[in-house]
């Protein structure tokens, strides 16, 4: 694995919002990764949907806000599958699709309290790192002693996978769950989604109204 490190952000992005935008634009600025790929789902393993934009949609935007940086594109395998693909099945498709390359699973802290219910868990070890953002609400997120912590300056002298990394920083607050409310009721989600697909993102969320 002497190829680029590839940051790997999933997540149903029912919208993709700023949240997105700034978790990856850090770990590119401090070289954690040398590339972020967004890896929309298509049929969620362990939530639902809202309903009101769909995968195609979801994957428009998401390209939109990965423009931000030429370092950044939209992965969307797990769309073009038929049902619900675990994070197991997309870190083996990567592994098999790009042997060269290495991949950090890049996740909230929030995220990293299940990681032991996921799908086909701890094989993920052998197919990835972790890079593990500090979230409100989890003052100090578990680390599952079954990962190597290691510290940002170690991060680079990396061998192999099953490495994790605790990165603190100072992300916006922002929920798709809070933005779909906020949207339903009629309110403006400028500075909470990349202006360029605001009103699209608006008009489709409005229809939870009622």
């Amino acid at each position: 694995m002497t190829g680029p490190t590839i940051g790997l952000l999933g997540g149903s992005f029912d919208p993709p919002h700023l949240g997105h935008q700034a978790l990856a634009a850090e770990a590119l600025a401090r070289g954690l990764v040398d590339e972020v790929w967004f890896v929309p789902v298509g049929i969620p393993v362990h939530r639902r949907l809202s309903g009101c934009a769909d995968a195609r949609t979801r994957c428009i935007w998401l390209e939109r806000l990965a423009c931000m940086d030429e370092r950044c594109r939209v992965w969307d395998w797990e769309v073009r599958q038929d049902g619900p693909v675990p994070a197991i099945a997309t870190l083996r498709e990567f592994a098999r699709a790009w042997p060269g390359h290495r991949a950090a699973w890049l996740m909230g802290a929030d995220a990293l309290e299940g990681l032991c219910r996921w799908v086909g868990y701890p094989a993920h070890r052998g197919l990835c790192d972790l890079v593990v953002f500090d979230r409100a609400g989890v003052a100090s997120p578990v680390l599952p002693e079954d990962w190597q912590w290691i510290d940002e300056r170690t991060w680079p002298r990396r061998r192999g996978y099953g490495h994790g990394l605790r990165c603190q920083a100072s992300l916006p607050e922002i929920s798709a769950t809070s933005l779909r409310c906020l949207a339903a009721q009629g309110g403006s989600l400028s500075g909470l989604v990349p202006e360029s697909i605001r009103p699209d993102v608006e008009r489709h969320y409005r229809r939870l109204r009622g």
